[in-house]
């Protein structure tokens, strides 16, 4: 009996022994595929690991994060390191970015740099918890001040990167100067997703923010309360298809002493193929790898940018030929002067296999319909407004009907009839 028990400790004893070594070999693994895995998931930067260096209780990695600068055009790279401490069930790696070259950086962050931790676990879990700290700027010679409050959030990955739950809270930010004023105010956002396959996801998310302001010393204040953002992603027939629906709402709209809400904006995505998205999605990919260089040589790039155009064509004919349909269902806007209302619809008939093949081009079997609803007595109270509609009305694309201003379009059969003037469309589009 002793020597069962001694045995058994033995066991455990070696177990506890190994399991640091084994948690850190594993999240190399598990680092180096996240790393490939998210450089070919999206275009907007790319994350390169120069060193990891592994040992028994903790490991250090270093690397870059190279991304084009919006402004300039120009790639920028920005270093990082990484602190990882091996545990009998997972690892824990907390990032630190290095301080690039300039005085932006030393006075948005003089004490604290922004932390990035991640901890991992063996069974496949990862957690990634995220902090910014407050920012407090003065500017002397402009007079302009900013103070942003200390932000946090997490994000969840489960089922090895099938599920994820996302969770950001940021207290806002004031911008002043010496003529004006601008803040936002209790940003939360929460979001909870599951992959259905290949690169499409559902889930539900919402993104909240409690108010925001501008106030200028030669105009009145604009304050915006309560503004939304809702989605919600379904799988549909059997997880053939799925449905994403979007709604951006916004409580009130204070300017001056005139107040008025709700308003809202609804976007639909309905019954869509998940593997015509999916093919859809692979040929731009394709378009975007035929358009950088071949080990340098950039030979043959003509040949391949019109090899996945003829992809993307294809791929956008199938998705067609299983039918959708995609719009604006809802817009409300509320106003001294009565609703702006209106709704834009696109929609394609599900084909059959004979069908599909002699249609030429998507646009011959698109339907739709436009309209658009704005009170006569708006256009009147705002000069402005009437100046940027005074076109429109003398194209007829917007015609007087009582007290409102109106669109109103359908598509079928590759024509257009607006406002009862039918305009016919070219083949080619």
């Amino acid at each position: 009996m002793k020597k069962r028990w001694m045995w058994a400790g033995g066991l455990v004893l070696a177990l506890g022994i190994s399991a640091p070594w084994v948690s850190g070999k594993l999240t190399e693994q598990q680092w180096q595929q996240a790393v490939a895995e998210l450089n070919e998931a999206q275009p907007m930067f790319s994350l390169d690991t120069m060193e990891y260096t592994r040992g028994y209780l903790g490991s250090r990695l270093e690397g870059h994060i190279e991304f084009e600068n919006p402004k300039t055009g120009e790639r920028e790279v920005l270093g990082y390191r990484g602190d990882v401490s091996h545990g009998l069930v997972g690892s824990r790696i907390v990032f630190v970015t290095e301080v690039p070259e300039g005085e932006v950086w030393p006075l948005l962050f003089p004490q604290r740099q922004p932390e990035l931790t991640l901890t991992t676990r063996l069974w496949g879990t990862a957690r990634a918890d995220m902090s910014m700290p407050a920012i407090s700027l003065d500017d002397e010679m402009t007079g302009e001040t900013l103070t942003v409050s200390e932000g946090y959030g997490w994000v969840n990955f489960s089922s090895g990167g099938s599920e994820l739950e996302a969770n950001m809270i940021w207290p806002g930010a004031v911008l002043r100067g010496p003529e004006y004023r601008l803040s936002m105010e209790n940003l939360h956002f929460e979001q909870s997703m599951e992959r259905l396959r290949g690169d499409v996801w559902i889930g539900s998310g919402e993104a909240v923010l409690a108010s925001a302001s501008l106030a200028r010393a030669d105009a009145p204040e604009v304050v915006l309360e309560d503004l939304r953002w809702l989605t919600e992603s379904l799988a549909v027939d059997d997880d053939q298809r799925f449905t994403t629906r979007s709604i951006l709402s916004l409580a009130r709209i204070s300017l001056d002493s005139d107040s008025f809400g709700p308003h809202q904006l609804e976007f639909a995505l309905s019954d869509v193929s998940v593997d015509g998205w999916n093919l859809l999605v692979d040929a731009f990919h394709e378009m975007q790898a035929a358009s950088e260089p071949v080990n340098g040589d950039a030979s043959g790039r003509f040949e391949r940018q019109l090899a996945a155009t003829m992809n993307i064509a294809e791929a956008a004919r199938a998705l067609a030929g299983a039918g959708f349909s995609v719009g604006f269902p809802e817009l409300s806007l509320d106003s001294p002067d009565g609703p702006v209302t209106g709704t834009a619809i696109l929609s394609h008939p599900e084909l059959g296999d004979a069908e599909l093949e002699g249609m030429a081009i998507v646009m011959e079997r698109l339907s739709g319909q436009l309209q658009l609803r704005i009170p006569v007595a708006l256009t009147e109270r705002y000069p402005t407004l009437a100046e940027e509609l005074a076109p429109l009305l003398a194209q007829g694309v917007l015609v007087r009907s009582g007290d409102d201003l109106v669109l109103e379009a359908t598509l079928k059969d590759l024509q257009i009839n607006l406002n009862g003037q039918v305009i016919p469309l070219p083949p080619m589009i």
